[in-house]
């Protein structure tokens, strides 16, 4: 998948798999994928709920699996870790692709 064909869709296509064999409960989508306006070299950017609470290192762990599946840079960040100055709108925007209820 290249940068340019990445749409919404084909990211939840590519990261549905690996997110099924983890304890993310909900994954999303924000920022430039979901408006349309990504450019070369735009990550994708992942907001996440785990089951448990995760260290960095877990977060960076299912970061890498996730740009492996895409070929492409994955922002992947929780609640808790999303600026004050942008958290409303995050909140307010994100797409879901994935839950598992």
């Amino acid at each position: 998948m290249t940068k340019h064909s990445a749409t919404v869709e084909n990211i939840q296509s590519a990261i549905t798999p690996i997110l099924e064999e983890t304890d993310v409960r909900r994954a999303g989508i924000f920022g430039s994928y979901l408006h349309g306006d990504a450019e070369p070299g735009s990550d994708v950017d992942v907001l996440v709920t785990f089951a448990e609470p995760k260290s960095l290192l877990d977060i960076v762990r299912l970061e890498r699996r996730l740009e492996e599946a895409l070929g492409q840079p994955v922002d992947v960040v929780t609640k808790k870790a999303l600026s004050p100055y942008f958290r409303d709108a995050v909140l307010d925007t994100v797409d879901i692709i994935y839950d598992k209820g």
